[in-house]
């Protein structure tokens, strides 16, 4: 969804009252959570997961290692994917700039 769009809002809602899925994923960071009012995800009476337990990639000797066994393409790879991240980074910047120049400048859903 984007956040500052209230069409966004009311198109989730449209998909979940037609689809009727059995679940609905909803990420909300720490500071968001609180600003609704609950505690902590515990609060919310639902079941949540959390990063606690992902694990870290590797770092020093392991990478050296992974780097070791990776195929002969990967260099290749990590290019297209170093270019794709850019790229898409600047499509959505260039998405939330213009929504936010649509709705009058509101920048996360409060005027500035």
């Amino acid at each position: 969804t984007a956040h500052l769009s209230e069409a966004s809002t009311a198109q989730v809602e449209a998909v979940i009252e037609a689809e009727r899925p059995d679940a609905v994923l909803v990420e909300l960071d720490p500071a968001r959570l609180a600003r609704f009012g609950f505690s902590g995800p515990s609060a919310l009476g639902k079941p949540c997961v959390s990063a606690a337990g992902i694990e870290p990639p590797p770092l020093g000797d392991d990478l050296a290692a992974a780097a070791a066994e990776s195929p002969w393409w990967q260099p290749a790879q990590d290019a297209f994917l170093d270019l794709f991240s850019v790229a898409a980074r600047g499509l959505m910047s260039s998405m939330y700039s213009d929504m936010g120049r649509d709705m009058g400048g509101l920048k996360g859903g409060v005027p500035q």
